[in-house]
């Protein structure tokens, strides 16, 4: 019988930017070491590991009342692939999206958003000096304002 390794995956929007670059996280057992996570990951999603770090994380100490309580140690495996491996449960929606919207012709960032104009407007700036005399000058400053 095989050891449960892998608790499950880590879906973060760190690790979905992680995952970007072919580098995975999961959150594994605390007793396991690098080569039973990387053989563990090469079975189940069938693709080449090329390292794997290992971050354990202590549990927080936690209040309730006047008793105390400890949450459980957990381990975390960053899992690097070679190039040109995926993992297809880590791809996103919205990258599916844009690929569909650019294929279409349109543009993923949507060209310029109407609902928002810039202006400049001339802001007079009134300080006193040291020695107590006013000081004006204009000043010119972008102002976003959110139309209807």
């Amino acid at each position: 019988m095989q050891k449960l390794v892998i608790k499950n995956p880590v879906i973060t929007e760190k690790s979905m930017l992680l995952a970007k670059k072919a580098i995975y996280t999961f959150k594994v057992e605390t007793k396991v070491n690098k080569n039973e996570i990387s053989q563990a990951i090469e079975l189940l999603y069938n693709v080449k590991v090329k390292d794997v770090n290992i971050v354990s994380v202590k549990g927080k100490v936690k209040r309730v009342g006047k008793k105390f309580g400890k949450r459980s140690d957990t381990k975390k495996a960053y899992v690097i692939l070679m190039p040109g491996n995926k993992i297809k449960e880590f791809e996103i929606e919205e990258d599916k999206k844009e690929d569909k919207k650019s294929a279409h012709g349109g543009s993923a960032s949507g060209g310029e958003n109407k609902s928002e104009k810039a202006e400049k407007k001339s802001v007079k700036n009134t300080s006193r000096s040291n020695t107590g005399e006013k000081k004006s000058e204009n000043v010119n400053i972008q102002v976003r304002e959110k139309g209807k």
